[in-house]
């Protein structure tokens, strides 16, 4: 049975939170190989679901602002591929960024 695009994208994202804290933990940043793997995976991925939504019929327009409608999924997906340095910011250097949001009120003081 194929696994779905959506399970994919949620299982690698919680890997890296994982790499990300267990790095954080021990104190020592992630091996190159674990960190080129997980960009490889989280690239393909994501221009899978791209490439999916633009093979999608669009939606259909909704108001007069002239601003194309979109899927959740389609903005998920081209919010994290313009911000991808940024999202794979956590496993480039781990001691210092956080995965999620949750630590980062305590690392800046908030």
């Amino acid at each position: 049975m194929r696994v779905s695009l959506n399970s994919r994208i949620a299982t690698l994202l919680y890997e890296m939170i994982r790499a990300n804290q267990q790095a954080r933990n021990d104190q020592c940043p992630l091996t190159q190989k674990r960190v080129e793997a997980l960009i490889a995976r989280f690239d393909r991925y994501f221009q899978e679901g791209l490439d999916y939504h633009q093979n999608l019929d669009p939606l259909p327009l909704r108001g007069s602002r002239g601003r194309k409608r979109r899927r959740l999924g389609h903005n998920l997906a081209c919010l994290l591929s313009t911000n991808r340095d940024g999202t794979l910011l956590c496993l480039h250097d781990p001691l210092f960024v956080p995965a999620t949001n949750n630590l980062g009120g305590v690392v800046t003081g908030r």
